[in-house]
């Protein structure tokens, strides 16, 4: 351990080992955040273009609160590499060993399995399915919110296939160790025998449990509710994860506790605990005139709890009312948006004294719009094809107070600065040093980079960048700037 892959993850411990291979504790020094690395050996081309297609459908899928993100993949040697979000906090098989007598509590056990059921159904719906294949207590982790969170997809393939055998003992669709393809209903199976074996303290084995602390009138109804769900006909399994939690919920509704001593009956549509609120975190306003694109960049950039979405605008007008009341840390602007522009909305809010920082997340990268929105107080830009963790990222940096340049940004800077170069001389142009940053920059160096290749400390490269942003910001803007989306309105006849 220790040893640094692609000048950027440090591998730390092996957290675990399969027969697929074995995942990785290491540290992003690029983002300083923990991950995971899900390591397989890849002994010929053949295998290689299979996982290449396997995890460009993991990385097409949409986030979901009940799934680690999938950040990149990449080759080293003859080792495939998928980096993913390091998940903090027990696993439900050390919490069944600490706390299970011998089983968990039913109302706990259905809260569980019905987030996870949750996370399966929205695998299930990508187009094609993904199947998770060894859906087991071990592979679900209590967050610090505890909230399930479904780890594990090292061995996760879409359905249609015929594949080797995999999964877990006990836990395994019959149809998987016959080596035939899998299809969602072998996660169904996984979440019965997950469920059974919270309740009971171990998977199926083909003995019949004591099923303690459940009254005895409620058993016929569970055993029949789970042996739905372990059929070994996947057709006679319920259609989906949500169905099979449906069937399971009935019978808690229905069950009767007698006896002396009986559990009270649960309320099982208490909530999961929220996460706690991380008081540090950044105080996001996101503005954009899609609700889609918005709830889908909230539940990115919340996921790792370093920011929280505090107000969202769907127009211009509605941003700069928002981000009077609300006064959030950092800004995410589109520009194309309705009864004004990004760049009259971002002057409108600074014009109204906010501290806010704005960072630009738009389609359009064309030279108008970008120098128009840094030059209207913008802190950075970056548009909507970017990576997760490149606008996570960028959150970071322009709420410490960094521009954002990107290399194509930087190009487009210097070459705003020749076009002015002819003009009169004024204290707005580069100097020589921070010409050479805003160079490399453009040449997709990072900031650790350039202070090692021009021998200056890191410090200086940031404030190189910090006055190039001042300056832009100083020259005169172009007399055209993006129009807003105009409505159309058809004339009465």
């Amino acid at each position: 351990m220790g040893k640094l892959i692609r000048k950027r993850y440090e591998t730390l411990e092996v957290a675990g080992r399969g027969g697929q291979g074995e995942v990785l504790f290491a540290i992003d020094h690029q983002h300083d955040r923990k991950v995971a690395l899900k390591v397989r050996a890849v002994p010929n081309a053949e295998q290689r273009a299979a996982l290449l297609e396997e995890a460009r459908i993991l990385l097409s899928l949409e986030p979901h609160p009940g799934l680690p993100l999938v950040r990149e993949d990449f080759f080293v040697g003859n080792h495939y590499y998928m980096v993913m979000d390091w998940v903090e906090g027990k696993n439900l098989q050390e919490v069944l060993d600490e706390r299970g007598d011998p089983g968990l509590p039913a109302s706990t056990v259905l809260k569980y399995v019905g987030e996870v059921a949750k996370a399966l159904d929205h695998l299930h719906a990508h187009e094609p399915a993904i199947v998770h294949q060894d859906v087991k207590p071990a592979n679900i982790v209590l967050s610090k919110g505890r909230r399930p969170i479904l780890v594990d997809f090292g061995i996760a393939v879409t359905g249609g296939e015929a594949t080797s055998a995999r999964g877990t003992r006990g836990y395994q669709a019959p149809e998987l160790s016959r080596g035939e393809a899998p299809t969602p209903a072998a996660d169904v199976y996984g979440l019965a025998a997950t469920t059974f074996a919270l309740l009971t303290g171990s998977p199926p084995a083909g003995v019949r449990p004591t099923w303690e602390g459940i009254p005895k009138a409620a058993v016929p109804t569970l055993e029949r509710a789970l042996r739905r769900g372990l059929s070994n006909d996947p057709d006679r399994r319920p259609g989906s994860a949500g169905e099979l939690i449906e069937v399971l919920r009935a019978w808690l509704d229905s069950r009767t506790d007698e006896g002396p001593g009986a559990p009270p009956r649960p309320v099982v549509a208490e909530p999961l605990p929220e996460a706690p609120v991380n008081k540090d975190a950044i105080r996001l306003m996101l503005v954009d005139d899609h609700p889609m694109w918005r709830q889908t960049l909230k539940t990115v950039l919340e996921h790792d709890q370093f920011a929280t979405v505090i107000a969202e605008a769907s127009d211009g007008d509605e941003a700069i009312e928002k981000a009077r009341v609300s006064s959030p840390d950092v800004i995410i602007m589109d520009m194309n948006l309705p009864t004004m522009n990004g760049v009259e909305a971002t002057r409108g809010i600074l014009s109204g004294c906010s501290q806010a920082k704005i960072l630009v997340l738009s389609a359009s990268g064309a030279q108008p719009d970008v120098l128009e929105a840094i030059k209207s107080g913008a802190s950075g830009y970056l548009l909507k094809s970017a990576a997760a963790d490149e606008v996570a990222d960028a959150v970071r940096r322009v709420k410490r107070g960094e521009p954002v340049f990107t290399p194509s940004l930087a190009g487009l800077v210097m070459g705003e600065f020749r076009r002015l170069a002819s003009g009169p001389r004024d204290d707005s142009e580069l100097t020589p040093d921070e010409n050479d940053v805003l160079s490399l920059i453009s040449k997709g160096r990072k900031y650790h980079e350039i202070a090692d290749e021009l021998d200056v400390p890191v410090n200086m490269v940031q404030s190189h960048a910090r006055s190039i942003h001042a300056k832009l910001q100083k020259r005169p803007s172009q007399p055209h700037a993006p129009k807003a989306k105009q409505k159309t309105v058809r004339k009465k006849k």
